[in-house]
């Protein structure tokens, strides 16, 4: 077996990383194809629903732009290789990769699910860790929604990375 199937996640196990991405809160990284022919990347809040990753931004970003020529778009996801001492860990390089086709939708109503999704997820979070949420980030994207846009990020083709997997000694 190819040491790059072996560290393959299944669908299942994929799903599973972003949904554990979303209760940490991770950040997600967002490619679209940039004026010129570069690629543009950001980091940005998401959320997985609906089998699609939902994103929320000013709706006269650069990313938007880009996307409104070219709605062909790739996310990356990892988690920390570091270890509770702050070591590297190769054992723990686990990340994920979708590319797919952006929908945008301009509905304020939209954009307000995605940032109300995501802030539960934070929110969920925070009372882990013992923090009590702010619930000002929302009233403050929905007083302003009429500005923001919805992306939609509908996978084709997933690429995963599981180090874990690997027989220790074999990385």
């Amino acid at each position: 077996m190819k040491q790059r199937d072996a560290i393959s996640m299944t669908h299942e196990e994929a799903v599973a990383f972003l949904h554990e991405g979303m209760r940490e809160v991770w950040p997600i990284f967002l490619a679209t194809n940039g004026p010129g022919g570069y690629p543009h990347i950001v980091s940005m809040g998401w959320i997985y629903k609906d089998g699609r990753i939902l994103l929320q931004t000013y709706s006269k970003s650069q990313k938007v732009m880009n996307l409104r020529r070219d709605p062909k778009a790739a996310v990356i996801l990892e988690a920390s290789p570091y270890g509770d001492a702050g070591a590297f860990e190769h054992r723990r390089l686990r990340g994920l990769m979708i590319r797919g086709v952006c929908e945008l939708d301009d509905n304020p109503d939209r954009v307000v699910e995605i940032v109300t999704a995501m802030w539960q997820s934070g929110a969920d979070r925070s009372r882990r860790l013992g923090v009590q949420p702010d619930r000002n980030l929302v009233d403050f994207v929905r007083q302003r929604a009429h500005k923001r846009i919805a992306i939609s990020l509908k996978p084709e083709k997933w690429a995963s990375w599981d180090h874990g997997k690997l027989k220790a000694g074999t990385y």
